[in-house]
């Protein structure tokens, strides 16, 4: 009886060399994960996210989202067939990088659900999304309820 073989460990350079098929593949803790759209991952295998927020370099600006600077927000909206990957596989491994805060937009419950890396559960935010990644500026305060009645096309 001959040994199982292994399961593979995907890495980034592995994914970048799959044809381009129209899928997108994404690694998340070296398990390859396949939806429709493009690709970029970073040299650690993280899958870009939907939205980030980088910090500065001497003064400048990154010139892209895995070059450089920390990275100090991902956030991804979520769709029935992205949900499990952003709530469990992509948190997780977003918790283990250390990226200060994680965001995942759920449209249809009008909420979003802030972790940060040593969280157990989230917050659900639903009214408003107050963020300030450094006291010298004021934070960023998003009206929740305006937000998602705009991007609903809804009157306010």
């Amino acid at each position: 009886m001959g040994m199982a073989a292994s399961p593979t460990v995907w890495t980034a350079e592995m994914v970048r060399a799959l044809p381009a098929d129209g899928n997108r593949y994404e690694v998340v803790d070296g398990e390859l994960l396949v939806t429709p759209a493009d690709i970029e991952l970073d040299s650690y295998g993280l899958v870009q996210p939907d939205v980030f927020v980088k910090g500065f370099v001497d003064g400048r600006p990154a010139l892209g989202w895995n070059q450089g600077a920390p990275l100090l927000l991902f956030v991804e909206v979520i769709s029935p067939g992205t949900a499990r990957d952003d709530r469990i596989r992509k948190r997780l491994r977003f918790q283990r990088a250390g990226i200060p805060e994680y965001w995942i937009v759920d449209m249809d419950s009008r909420t979003v659900e802030r972790w940060r890396p040593s969280d157990q559960r989230p917050e659900i935010l639903s009214e408003t999304l107050s963020w300030q990644p450094s006291l010298e500026h004021p934070p960023l305060a998003i009206d929740l309820g305006a937000f998602f009645a705009r991007i609903n096309a809804e009157s306010a």
